[in-house]
């Protein structure tokens, strides 16, 4: 079978300047990540490939460099040290986040308990709060694209490719109408209509949702009523009434009855885990 003209099949050079490629760590389907190492300084390193050669595609790619460069430096965030293009390929070299993905957590053990599921949040939340002051939208949270390296104790939100930043110019966006996650997606990207902090908001509570249940909240297409989403606590009994409330304002179908910041759902979240606590040092 022949191959499509869009797609780079050839794999990378084992090395590049300074960079060497070791083993591939996952493939999507427009990049694939592949475990490298600085030369010189010795170092572990991640580096994105992009195997489509479509200008959309480079360009889409060329934009998250440019959002992940020019706007983040927190530790909820990959750090990128270099961008280049070699042979026809197109190349992101990012720290190496050692870790397990959310996903793979939730699917080897299924849903999560609360405490888990808070700590993530919180260290998402904190994330978002910072990259928001700066006008930045993820615009594609989900548990496959949080990292969560337990040995430093941090929870890393990686895949910047179709977010959104003032600093960049309009044009070299990627419309959040063509690609986003079903399940995962806030009403308003379904609809192809403006996004903003809020709508990352919503996918924070999807990706609670769906940890703590095991279960895929509804797609939040047009139709979609606040009471459409079955309750958390209906589907496991072991989630408390009032985490269930936060998962459930967080996805509001209307973003003016959402949490309005992410340190407002950070704040009200950390309080349901501690009283949560509290429940359960109780005699």
């Amino acid at each position: 079978m022949s191959k499509s003209p869009a797609s780079v099949s050839n794999a990378p050079p084992k090395r590049v300047g300074s960079y060497e490629f070791e083993d591939m760590l996952g493939q999507g389907g427009m990049g694939k990540v592949w475990k490298g190492r600085h030369i010189l300084l010795d170092e572990p390193i991640v580096i994105k490939e992009l195997i489509l050669n479509e200008k959309e595609s480079v360009e889409q790619f060329k934009y998250e460099a440019k959002v992940l460069y020019r706007n983040i430096r927190h530790p909820s965030f990959p750090t990128v040290k270099d961008y280049f293009e070699y042979g026809g390929h197109y190349f992101l070299v990012m720290d190496l986040i050692p870790g397990i993905p959310m996903q793979k957590l939730i699917e080897n053990h299924g849903s999560l308990d609360f405490d888990t599921v808070c700590w993530i949040v919180d260290r998402i939340l904190a994330g978002l709060s910072y990259i928001h002051r700066y006008g930045v939208v993820h615009r594609d949270i989900k548990p496959g694209n949080i990292l969560l390296d337990l040995t430093d104790h941090r929870a890393v939100l990686v895949d910047f490719g179709i977010a959104k930043s003032p600093r960049i110019a309009p044009k070299t966006q990627v419309a959040s109408k063509k690609f986003f996650t079903p399940h995962m997606a806030s009403p308003e990207q379904y609809a192809g209509a403006p996004t903003s902090p809020l709508s990352d908001i919503y996918s924070v509570g999807a990706t609670m949702y769906f940890a703590l249940t095991g279960q895929l909240p509804p797609e939040a297409v047009a139709s979609l009523k606040d009471t459409d989403i079955p309750p958390p606590q209906s589907i496991n009994p072991g989630i408390h009434d009032q985490l269930a409330q936060v998962i459930l304002k967080a996805m509001k179908v209307n973003p003016k009855d959402r949490f309005q910041s992410a340190e407002e759902m950070k704040r009200v979240t950390n309080k349901v885990r501690d009283l949560l606590h509290q429940c359960q040092t109780l005699p």
